[in-house]
């Protein structure tokens, strides 16, 4: 898979204007690990099922699910990576990077927007950058 496949299926949910919904895991609503679940899924990528919230304080839960199936990488971020994001120190929110108009962006479901979109990953969200992934076997 290459990674502007990722990016295109995560898009799908975008187009679609997916809505937010707490441990979601189709169109017909997702949460910030559904959208990753579901984009794995599409591309036969098998990974330890999770319900519930794995979100804790410190983290450690959702670390360990991400670092079980997915492939650790660092900086320089590239399309089609899955970011996890903190919130006040702690990791909490997942999304997809992408690019729009040349320009770094994230694909993501969060509560507060209540649905599916993609929007620019400018300072602010770097500053929050706890972990990044890839998905084995991506290519550039």
């Amino acid at each position: 898979m290459k990674r502007s496949e990722i990016v295109t299926e995560a898009r799908r949910y975008v187009t679609l204007k997916t809505p937010w919904k707490r441990y979601g895991r189709s169109d017909k609503g997702l949460d910030c690990g559904g959208i990753v679940t579901v984009v794995m899924e599409h591309f036969g990528l098998t990974h330890e099922p999770y319900t519930g919230s794995v979100k804790t304080p410190d983290g450690k839960q959702l670390v360990r699910l991400l670092t079980d199936s997915l492939i650790v990488v660092h900086p320089p971020l590239k399309q089609g990576m899955v970011i996890l994001l903190h919130n006040m120190g702690s990791p909490w929110h997942l999304a997809f990077m992408g690019e729009l108009f040349g320009q770094p962006s994230m694909i993501h479901v969060g509560a507060n927007r209540r649905y599916t979109s993609e929007e620019s990953f400018g300072r602010d969200m770097e500053k929050r950058l706890h972990m990044a992934f890839d998905f084995p076997g991506v290519e550039d």
